[in-house]
Protein backbone atom coordinates (compact mmCIF):
# COMPACT_ATOMS: atom_id res chain seq x y z
CA UNK A 1 0.00 0.00 0.00
CA UNK A 2 2.72 2.66 0.79
CA UNK A 3 3.97 1.77 -2.96
CA UNK A 4 1.09 3.33 -3.87
CA UNK A 5 1.11 6.12 -1.97
CA UNK A 6 4.64 6.98 -3.27
CA UNK A 7 3.54 6.16 -6.62
CA UNK A 8 0.64 8.45 -6.66
CA UNK A 9 3.07 11.41 -4.88
CA UNK A 10 5.83 10.49 -7.60
CA UNK A 11 3.47 11.50 -10.26
CA UNK A 12 1.52 14.11 -7.85
CA UNK A 13 5.36 16.25 -7.96
CA UNK A 14 5.89 15.71 -11.52
CA UNK A 15 3.25 16.13 -13.87
CA UNK A 16 4.99 15.74 -17.16
CA UNK A 17 4.89 11.77 -16.80
CA UNK A 18 1.42 11.47 -16.26
CA UNK A 19 0.36 11.68 -19.89
CA UNK A 20 3.23 8.43 -20.45
CA UNK A 21 1.54 6.71 -17.59
CA UNK A 22 -1.51 6.83 -19.47
CA UNK A 23 0.08 6.24 -23.02
CA UNK A 24 1.47 2.99 -20.92
CA UNK A 25 -1.40 1.73 -19.56
CA UNK A 26 -3.56 2.64 -22.97
CA UNK A 27 -0.22 0.50 -24.63
CA UNK A 28 -0.39 -2.44 -22.41
CA UNK A 29 -4.43 -2.58 -22.91
CA UNK A 30 -4.03 -3.13 -26.70
CA UNK A 31 -1.55 -5.69 -26.35
CA UNK A 32 -2.74 -7.55 -23.64
CA UNK A 33 -6.05 -7.11 -25.68
CA UNK A 34 -4.67 -7.69 -29.35
CA UNK A 35 -6.88 -10.63 -30.25
CA UNK A 36 -9.85 -9.41 -29.27
CA UNK A 37 -8.96 -6.03 -31.34
CA UNK A 38 -7.90 -7.96 -34.42
CA UNK A 39 -10.91 -10.29 -34.14
CA UNK A 40 -12.95 -6.67 -33.78
CA UNK A 41 -11.64 -5.41 -36.94
CA UNK A 42 -11.77 -8.77 -38.69
CA UNK A 43 -15.80 -8.69 -37.65
CA UNK A 44 -16.07 -4.94 -38.68
CA UNK A 45 -14.55 -5.57 -42.58
CA UNK A 46 -16.47 -8.87 -42.92
CA UNK A 47 -19.97 -6.79 -41.86
CA UNK A 48 -18.78 -4.18 -44.45
CA UNK A 49 -17.92 -6.90 -47.35
CA UNK A 50 -21.73 -8.87 -46.47
CA UNK A 51 -23.20 -5.30 -46.29
CA UNK A 52 -21.85 -4.59 -49.71
CA UNK A 53 -22.53 -7.63 -51.51
CA UNK A 54 -26.19 -7.50 -49.43
CA UNK A 55 -26.78 -3.89 -51.17
CA UNK A 56 -25.47 -5.07 -54.47
CA UNK A 57 -28.50 -8.10 -54.25
CA UNK A 58 -31.10 -5.57 -53.26
CA UNK A 59 -29.97 -2.87 -56.16
CA UNK A 60 -30.27 -6.31 -58.70
CA UNK A 61 -33.93 -7.35 -56.77
CA UNK A 62 -35.33 -3.83 -56.91
CA UNK A 63 -34.58 -3.75 -60.52
CA UNK A 64 -36.10 -6.92 -61.23
CA UNK A 65 -39.39 -5.89 -58.99
CA UNK A 66 -39.67 -2.76 -60.75
CA UNK A 67 -38.92 -4.28 -64.53
CA UNK A 68 -41.87 -6.74 -63.28
CA UNK A 69 -44.04 -4.39 -61.58
CA UNK A 70 -43.75 -2.74 -65.39
CA UNK A 71 -44.51 -5.39 -67.31
CA UNK A 72 -47.48 -6.42 -65.05
CA UNK A 73 -48.39 -2.95 -65.73
CA UNK A 74 -48.44 -2.98 -69.20
CA UNK A 75 -50.10 -6.37 -69.50
CA UNK A 76 -53.11 -5.02 -67.39
CA UNK A 77 -53.35 -2.04 -69.41
CA UNK A 78 -53.27 -4.78 -72.48
CA UNK A 79 -56.29 -6.78 -70.81
CA UNK A 80 -58.37 -3.73 -69.85
CA UNK A 81 -58.10 -2.42 -73.69
CA UNK A 82 -58.91 -5.82 -74.59
CA UNK A 83 -61.95 -6.43 -72.24
CA UNK A 84 -63.09 -3.22 -73.79
CA UNK A 85 -62.79 -4.93 -77.29
CA UNK A 86 -63.93 -7.88 -76.27
CA UNK A 87 -67.27 -6.37 -74.85
CA UNK A 88 -67.96 -3.99 -77.86
CA UNK A 89 -67.76 -7.17 -79.97
CA UNK A 90 -69.87 -9.01 -77.49
CA UNK A 91 -72.62 -6.45 -77.86
CA UNK A 92 -72.12 -6.47 -81.20
CA UNK A 93 -72.75 -10.03 -81.63
CA UNK A 94 -75.76 -10.06 -79.58
CA UNK A 95 -77.65 -6.53 -81.73
CA UNK A 96 -76.96 -9.12 -84.81
CA UNK A 97 -77.91 -12.34 -83.38
CA UNK A 98 -81.10 -10.50 -82.01
CA UNK A 99 -81.70 -9.05 -86.06
CA UNK A 100 -81.19 -12.26 -86.92
CA UNK A 101 -83.54 -13.97 -84.69
CA UNK A 102 -85.90 -11.05 -85.52
CA UNK A 103 -85.82 -11.68 -89.33
CA UNK A 104 -86.06 -15.11 -88.63
CA UNK A 105 -89.57 -15.08 -86.73
CA UNK A 106 -90.79 -12.44 -89.76
CA UNK A 107 -89.43 -14.91 -92.32
CA UNK A 108 -91.14 -18.29 -90.33
CA UNK A 109 -94.13 -16.08 -89.82
CA UNK A 110 -94.12 -15.10 -93.71
CA UNK A 111 -93.27 -19.35 -94.65
CA UNK A 112 -96.30 -20.01 -92.55
CA UNK A 113 -98.68 -17.70 -94.40
CA UNK A 114 -97.38 -18.73 -97.68
CA UNK A 115 -97.86 -22.42 -96.40
CA UNK A 116 -101.51 -21.83 -95.21
CA UNK A 117 -102.10 -20.25 -98.38
CA UNK A 118 -100.49 -22.69 -100.21
CA UNK A 119 -102.31 -25.26 -98.44
CA UNK A 120 -105.90 -23.75 -98.61
CA UNK A 121 -105.18 -23.23 -102.43
CA UNK A 122 -104.31 -27.21 -102.33
CA UNK A 123 -107.33 -28.04 -100.24
CA UNK A 124 -109.39 -25.98 -102.85
CA UNK A 125 -108.03 -27.82 -105.75
CA UNK A 126 -108.32 -31.33 -104.66
CA UNK A 127 -111.91 -30.34 -103.49
CA UNK A 128 -111.97 -29.24 -107.01
CA UNK A 129 -110.18 -32.18 -108.53
CA UNK A 130 -112.29 -34.89 -106.49
CA UNK A 131 -115.84 -32.79 -107.94
CA UNK A 132 -114.38 -33.34 -111.30
CA UNK A 133 -113.66 -36.75 -110.91
CA UNK A 134 -116.60 -37.67 -110.08
CA UNK A 135 -118.14 -35.68 -112.35
CA UNK A 136 -116.14 -36.95 -114.85
CA UNK A 137 -117.11 -40.69 -113.68
CA UNK A 138 -120.23 -40.33 -114.18
CA UNK A 139 -119.98 -39.96 -117.82
CA UNK A 140 -118.17 -42.59 -118.75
Amino acid sequence: MNESVELAKLLHDSPDLFPWVCLTVVVFLIISQHKRIIAYLDARIEAYTAKKQSDAVMAELVRNNTAALNNNTAALESVKGDRGETRRLLQYHEDMSKERHDILRCDLAHIQNVVNRSDSTLSSNSKILGLLEDRTDGER
